[in-house]
């Protein structure tokens, strides 16, 4: 397997649209990376990029520290899944696995053993003398997955492979990707939109938006460290409350903050200080804010929709003189007595706070 790394890659386009600036990433030698992003954020780019389907404006590629900017993607020797299968219909399951090795003229007896591992591997081994139209879309991706295991590629590359799979078979998929994985300790660059995939397959996401990498770090530390606005509210389902805030000072030097309708308290909360005045904004995902009594609340709101999730309740609550866009988002037990246009008393999580300053929208607190 082979490490990959990007080194200042820009990609521009003609009509001036610039879908990679200045990426810089590293994929370490067995790496599962997943980017993640915004339809437009330039993930498939990156990875059209790597596999030399496109060409870097500036920058460069390089695989085990080859530089291959320029070379062909057919020299590149990596194996890329794409979301649409890419199967040939008048192939069996057996012809279109052993394709590609026949194409490099691989002897018979290796391809067999190899198409043979890979069904073992994937629960294809009774499908193999079928046809992709007699498959269902969660077999014919597997289909799919070993025809790039049987080349022993340098690297994989998945091209939002799941996309077309109903929620429960991309949870199955999921988790066969998962053990691929780990059973081939395959080097991987996943790209997706969907967050919930991100963070169950990758060693660490890279997250991107507008042709920019804005964080990369393991699932948990994007999820609870959030390295600026747009990651915070992009990971994390549903997605974090923001409350706009001025930094204060109390009269025993405390800070604290002043938002809309509510003083909060810092206490046992790092903060990278800023002059007194600062704006910022407070980020407090729905699962961290708590239903206490009126007394004992940071804030107060009125429930406006109630939705039950099995064993929880998605809650949607709006504040005084609020508008809908500014509603605040609760996930709690469904064991909750929640009344829709009542009023309820809110206490925000303080060891769970996420601040950001409201100019550029990076982190401060640590």
């Amino acid at each position: 397997m082979a490490s990959i790394r990007l080194e200042d890659v820009h990609k521009i386009y003609p009509n001036g649209h610039v879908a990679s600036a200045g990426v810089e990433l590293e994929v370490e030698d067995g790496e599962f990376m997943v980017l993640v992003g915004p339809s437009g954020s330039g993930k498939s780019t990156v990875l059209r990029m790597v596999a030399g389907l496109e060409t870097p404006t500036r920058g460069r590629i390089l695989l085990d520290d080859e530089d291959v900017t320029q070379v062909p993607p057919q020299h590149r020797d990596l194996a890329m899944v794409f979301q649409s299968y890419a199967l040939y219909p008048h192939m069996t399951v057996r012809e279109n696995m052993e394709f590609g090795l026949r194409m490099r003229r691989v002897p018979k007896q290796v391809i067999a053993e190899r198409v043979a591992a890979a069904a073992r591997k994937l629960g294809l081994e009774e499908y193999l003398d079928r046809k992709p139209a007699q498959l269902s879309g969660g077999q014919r991706q597997r289909v799919a997955l070993g025809r790039a295991i049987v080349r022993e590629p340098r690297a994989f590359l998945f091209d939002e492979p799941l996309s077309n799979l109903d929620a429960k078979l991309r949870v199955q998929t999921r988790a066969e990707l998962a053990r691929m994985h780990r059973e081939l300790g395959a080097t991987m660059l996943y790209v997706t939109h969907d967050q919930e995939e991100a963070m169950t397959l990758g060693d660490r996401i890279a997250v991107m938006n507008e042709g920019r990498l804005q964080q990369v770090a393991p699932p948990l530390e994007v999820y609870r460290r959030p390295a600026n606005v747009f990651v915070a509210g992009f990971v994390g389902s549903p997605a974090m409350n923001f409350f706009r805030c001025t930094l204060e000072g109390g009269d025993d030097g405390a800070p604290r903050l002043a938002g809309d309708g509510f003083t909060l308290a810092l206490d046992g909360v790092t903060l990278e200080r800023g002059p007194a005045g600062r704006e910022l904004l407070l980020g407090v995902r729905p699962q961290d804010l708590e239903v206490v009594a009126p007394e004992g609340a940071d804030l107060t709101a009125r429930v406006d929709v109630v939705e039950p999730l099995g064993s929880d309740l998605l809650v949607h609550l709006a504040r005084p003189g609020a508008t809908r866009d500014r509603e605040l988002v609760l996930v709690t037990s469904a064991e909750a007595e929640l009344t829709e246009g009542t009023e309820v008393g809110l206490r925000l999580r303080r060891e769970r706070l996420h601040l950001f300053d409201a100019a550029d929208g990076v982190r401060v607190n640590r």
